[in-house]
This record gives structure tokens, sequence and C-alpha cells, in this order.
């Protein structure tokens, strides 16, 4: 008998099949310890049974003779192999099919690439495509962050509406392994640092770069302090929940509201709780910065909490795109985008072509794309840079919130989430009976650095500024400041394309000088090796080539 399946997250031992039949596998189950499985009518359908909580469990098993399904009549043993996240039988034999597929669309996207670009001698191959190789070869935050010799460690919150939110930290510089680090009275007291990812992905994008000097975190770590990373519900690594299962259209109802209200401030206090230190500075990349904004909008006490506000490539109410068919879909009714793109996650085939497709050839797409939805030329991105980012770059997240942002765009209003689908010409949905709550972003009190590229598309910064407090830094990265032969920054450079770092004082007052700069520490507790800049109640460090 072959079990053919699909990818799954489920985290088990042993699980106990009984009359299996033709189903689909379902994916990211959210319990973690399944009890047994029960036949549920005569077409073989199951049920899994977790207390009082039923949910569906779909297998397809053929048989041997590679004929038509069958049913099953005795007790199949079939164990999760938990290194590769799918369903297994015991017997070596199974599940050879799918990496079958897999390999076949591989090799002849792989031979399709080559007929056109020879590809290199293994011997000229350049250490920084090695690297950049590997790191597209990894399968996991922990893994790219090992290929550069730090230790990692993974964190779990849960959110107060009972989602599962993935944490990243890295805490020890190479050799500080068995160092406590912010951990009782005999630890290692270090700044906290939190990253947190853009839309449409994870904590990976801050790491997945082909040299040590170019990852902002590292360069961070190195520096003594202790960085945390932030994943959003739905993400690859915050795919649970304890009431609802991923394959629900209940999971991902959520969008930029639920952001602000659980996962942001909920990571923040879990940070703080575990690491005992009052409070962290947040760096945050596009949609991350946009959480940031929302969540300190609507939480005054969070403010005392957060030291600094950095926002790379700051989204709030971004201006239409270049491309007249997505512009067009951000001002159509909120049911046709969700008829067009469904309920659950947007998207999400896009793991499937990044799994058959030669990576180069997946490296080209994702630059068409980028191209034709924002004019982003990303020229100022090496090829290796390009082949260790756009593989780790994809993550999932719910349709609802990417029509958040299609309905924020349509009324230039950073507001939360219309629930109301109104005729085009209904009375009610004139302004002078209804208008969407807007976030009160005025009420921050965090201090803020705003960080946008000259050729960001996406940032407005005259209406960003209008809609802040008054007294936030803003700092453009202007033509001239980008190496030569390179067009001006866009939002894709920051994260992917990060410039060689070192870390030397930044006057903010005579304007930037250089081509990035972070805000990173309070002045009462500078890292090693850098001194304090006197700007207000806090550092300022510029990072740059």
């Amino acid at each position: 008998m072959n079990v053919y399946y699909l990818r799954s997250s489920i985290s088990s031992d042993h699980l106990l099949i009984d009359e299996l039949f033709l189903m689909q596998y379902a994916p990211e189950h959210p319990y973690a310890h399944m009890d047994y499985f029960a036949p549920q009518e005569t077409r073989g359908t199951f049920q899994l049974r977790k207390g009082n909580i039923k949910h569906e469990i779909w297998v397809l098993v053929c048989g041997s003779d590679g004929r038509s399904p069958r049913l099953v009549d005795h007790r199949e043993k079939l164990k999760l192999d938990s290194t590769h996240g799918c369903l297994c039988r015991s017997s070596a034999s199974c599940l050879k099919t799918a990496e079958t597929v897999i390999k076949f669309f591989y090799d002849r996207s792989k031979t399709i690439f080559n007929l056109f670009i020879t590809p290199e001698d293994e011997g000229k191959r350049s250490k920084e495509e090695r690297i950049a190789t590997a790191v597209a070869q990894a399968s996991d935050f922990v893994d790219i962050c090992a290929l550069f010799g730090y230790q990692t460690e993974e964190h779990i919150v849960q959110t107060g509406d009972g989602y599962l939110l993935g944490l990243h930290r890295l805490a020890y510089r190479r050799g500080e392994e068995k160092m406590r680090v912010n951990q009782g009275k005999g630890g290692v007291r270090k700044k906290v640092v939190f990253l947190h990812h853009g839309l449409m992905m994870c904590s990976e994008v801050w790491v997945c770069l082909s040299e040590e000097q170019r990852c902002l975190p590292f360069q961070l770590v190195e520096r003594g302090y202790d960085v945390w990373f932030g994943n959003n519900r739905g993400n690859k690594y915050s795919k649970k929940s304890v009431r609802f299962s991923p394959g629900s259209n209940e999971f991902w109802d959520f969008s930029i509201d639920q952001f602000a209200f659980h996962d942001i401030p909920d990571s923040i206090n879990y940070v703080l709780e575990v690491t005992g230190q009052p409070s962290l500075s947040y760096v945050g990349f596009s949609q991350g910065t946009a959480q940031a904004f929302a969540t300190l909008s609507i939480h005054p006490l969070l403010n005392q909490k957060v030291d600094v506000f950095v926002a790379l490539a700051p989204a709030m109410a971004p201006t239409g795109l270049p491309n007249h068919f997505v512009d067009s879909l951000m001002k159509a009714s909120p049911n046709f985008l969700f008829l067009l793109f469904g309920r659950r996650s947007i998207l999400s085939s896009t793991t499937m072509w990044q799994t058959v497709l030669y990576p180069p050839i997946f490296v080209q797409i994702i630059d068409k794309c980028l191209d034709g939805l924002f004019n982003w030329k990303c020229r100022n991105i090496s090829r290796w840079q390009k082949l260790a980012g756009y593989l780790h770059l994809f993550s999932f997240t719910s349709t609802k919130s990417v029509v958040h942002w299609f309905q924020i765009i349509r009324h230039k209003n950073f507001q939360f989430y219309d629930d109301e689908v109104h005729a085009p010409f209904s009375i009610v949905a004139s302004e002078r009976f209804y208008k969407p709550v807007k976030y009160p972003t005025r009420n921050i009190k965090t201090p803020i650095v705003l960080l946008y590229g000259g050729n960001d598309s996406l940032v407005d910064i005259n209406v960003m500024l209008k809609e802040l407090p008054r007294g936030i830094t803003a700092k453009i990265i202007p033509k001239l400041l980008v190496r030569a032969n390179n067009p001006p920054t866009h939002q894709v450079t920051y994260v992917v394309g990060f410039a060689s770092w070192e870390c030397i004082p930044l006057d903010l007052s005579s304007g930037p000088s250089h081509e990035h700069c972070v805000v990173l520490s309070c002045a009462q507790s500078s890292p090693p090796g850098c001194p304090d800049l006197e700007s207000g109640h806090w550092s300022v460090w510029c990072l740059t080539a």
C-alpha cells in the first residue's frame, strides 16, 4: 500500500487510521497531540476527536499495484515524520511519488534555464554564491542562523484570542552560548531590540542574506543586543490556534486590526516578561511599521514599553500602484476580492511554484512581478542576494489583511477594517452618515524615526507626517546616497539588499550623511563600542557601507 500526502505540520508520534479511502489531507491542524481517528459515514471521511472537539482529517491511500483507491478493512498504523512534516508509513517504500513529481518539474525547469545561461564551473563559484545557495536551501530561521554560527531560541506566545505565534531570539554572540542573557540576577543584561517583518513575510526575511556583514540582526547581536523577531498570525511560524483549524475560514478571518490589538502587544509583553527588561526598541519593515503605528495609537501604556520606533520603508496610507489592473482591484468590492482570492490564505500556491521551479527561474519571476506591480527594478540587489533572499521572502497571510490594505489605499486613510459593504449609490455609504474609524496615530508618544527610499512608490511621506505627532524624524535615502550605478532605494532594498554595516554616530540635526541609519538604543544603555550621541532621550546609530 502506498500513502500519498500533502505537507502538514501536525506533531504527533503515531496516528491510527480506520478504513482509509480517497481523500485530501487536511493541512496544519492546531492540536499537538491526537487521540484517534474514527470513520464518518460510508464514504470514509474521518474526524479527529480531541475532547469534545471534532475536526475532519483527510488521507489519500492507493493500492500498491497502482490501481484505483480502495477501502482498507484493517487498521493501518501510520507515523509522522517530524523532520519533513508529512504523514508517512513506517515502511521505507512509501511516500516517493510526491518527491518524484517535484523533482521532475524542478529538473525540467533547471534544464530550460541552462539552455540560456551556461552554469559556471564549480571551482569558479564565489564564496558568496556558495553561501547564497546554502541560505536558499535552508528550511527555516534556525537553519539560516546556524549557517553563520549563531544559536537561536524559539518561543511561543498565545494571543488573547487564541492564536499561537512563533518568536525567534538571537541573544548570544558566537562563543557566548553558555551565558545567561537577561535571565536572573547573575545573567548578562542586554538591551532588547524587536524586529518585525512586512506583508506576506516571516522572520526569515531579516536573516536571509548572502553576507553576514550585511545582516542587520547579526550585527546587532555582535554589538551586544538581545534581538527578537516577531511573526504574524497565519504565517509559516504562527499557523496555529487553540480555537480554529487553518483549514477553516474562521482561522483566516483577521486583518491589521487583529495584528494591532493582539499580535504586536502580546509579543512585546512576552519579550519583556522573558527578558525582565522594562522596555525595548522596535524596528519594523513595511507592514511591520503599520502594525506598530496602529498598536501604539490604541495602547497608550505600550508607548512606555517602546523606547523608540524605527520605521524602515514605513507604510501607513500608500498611494495607488502603477499597475492599472491591481489599482482597479483596490477599488473593487471586498466581496469581489474574496470571490477572486478566497477567504483563507492569499496566493498560497506561491510555495508550490517555489518548490517545483529551479531557484534562478523563481528569482526572475519575482523580479518581473515586482517590476510590474511596483515598478521596482531591484538592480541594486546582487543576483546571489536575490537567490538567498527571494526563496524566503514569501509567507502566508489572510486575504482579509490584503483587502484591508486596499481599503486604506482607496480611502487614503489609515483606518480600521470596514466591515460595512454598501451599494455604490447607497445614502448610508455617504461620509455624512458613516465613516470608518481611523487609527489615532497622533496619540503616539514613542519617539519615531522614519527611513524611506527615494524610489519607494508605496510611501507618501507628506500624508504620513500629517497623521503623526510632531517631533518625529523623517530621513529619505536619496539617489545620491546609493552606491554608484544603482537606482534609488525602494522597499525590497531595506531587507534583501542591506549595505554592509558598521556602527558610527549620526547627527540627525545636520541631515543624513550615510546610506542607512537606525535608532537602536536608549542613551542610558548603549552597546559596547558605540559611544552615545546626545539626541533627545535616545541614541542614534548609523549603519552604513
